[in-house]
């Protein structure tokens, strides 16, 4: 997967792993008194706001939080499928990898400066913004609640708002999946990257990581990790078990328990392309979180010790390692 890793570090805001990083409050940043905060005339979307202090400490320190949340799961995942023969809360098992996966796209797109956020008040988060810039001019923004894409320009100073994209039928869930999905798109359309191993990643993310895949007599497109989930919840174990086609059978319970423990990229990318929904759902999610842990291992050589990730690193050592040699 460190091929893969190649095209999503190109996309990593560029001073990430060389700032402090600390717990401190948003407030404790914004400390200069000639910060101000402005928007556009016209109301809509997309709004930006711009003249910032930089916020990259911010989108680093909430990448570090959804990577320490993405392990933590891995770890969950991995600890409930200790015996490949257990088929007692199979659902759990998968949930709990699906959330691994969730929040490494959390963190891989903070660390790329993108975030999806569910923000309920403008007008309460206009108001901490007066407070915090120290400015009792500024314009009233006159947003939406809801789900939104904040994107840092490369300086970190300026904010483009636009309104996120959720999919009422398969949930919120869709709108951080979508962004990705862009994130992904853009990075391997890296053409400066042209190695006989970026040309067979770049192969097997268009080929077999992203091929569509039929649920329910109905095409869906990548990333269908969430849809999945959904049939997840709502199934009985004798739906997962039972002699259907598309059930998981012991030997595939002991693949998907493979694919865990010890993953390897090809073994990531055949699964990926597997006719069986769960087998790919599994692999999905992995290639995910192993391309954060690959992020994460080239960031902890930039930061050195002034972030918060080699603390993260040192306390999910194991699980980072074994996912990098994939």
């Amino acid at each position: 997967m460190r091929s893969h890793a190649d095209f999503f570090r190109g996309r990593l805001c560029a001073a990430f792993g060389l700032e402090p990083l600390g717990s401190v409050r948003l407030s404790q940043w914004v400390n200069s008194p000639s910060a101000s905060l402005t928007s556009p005339v016209a109301a809509g979307y997309p709004q930006t706001l711009q003249s910032l202090p930089s916020l990259r400490p911010l989108y680093a320190f909430e990448a570090a939080r959804f990577a320490s949340a993405a392990l933590e799961s891995y770890s969950t995942a991995r600890a409930r499928w200790n015996d490949p023969e257990d088929r007692d809360g199979l659902a759990w098992k998968l949930v709990s990898l699906y959330y691994s996966a969730y929040y490494s796209a959390h963190a891989i797109l903070r660390l790329s400066g993108v975030t999806v956020t569910h923000i309920e008040s403008w007008s309460r988060l206009e108001a901490e913004f007066k407070t915090l810039y120290q400015s009792t001019g500024t314009p009233s923004l006159g947003l939406e609640g809801g789900y939104h894409v904040l994107t840092l320009d490369g300086s970190g100073t300026s904010l483009l708002i636009t309104k996120a994209k959720v999919d009422a039928k398969h949930g919120s869930h869709t709108a951080l999946w979508r962004e990705f999905k862009q994130l992904a798109d853009t990075s391997y359309a890296n053409n400066t990257l042209n190695t006989s191993l970026h040309q067979a990643a770049v192969g097997a993310y268009s080929q077999k990581l992203t091929a569509m895949l039929l649920i329910d007599g109905t095409q869906c497109s990548w990333p269908w990790m969430p849809v999945i989930r959904n049939h997840i919840n709502y199934r009985l174990p004798d739906q997962i078990w039972g002699a259907g086609s598309k059930r998981i059978k012991p030997s595939i319970n002991k693949r998907i328990y493979s694919l865990i423990e010890a993953p390897t990229c090809d073994n990531i990318v055949d699964a990926a392309a597997n006719d069986l929904d769960w087998v790919r759902f599994s692999a999905s999610c992995v290639y995910i979180v192993t391309l954060l842990c690959h992020l994460i291992r080239d960031m902890e050589i930039r930061a050195k010790s002034k972030s918060l990730l080699p603390a993260l690193i040192k306390d999910r050592a194991a699980i980072i390692s074994k996912l990098c040699s994939a």
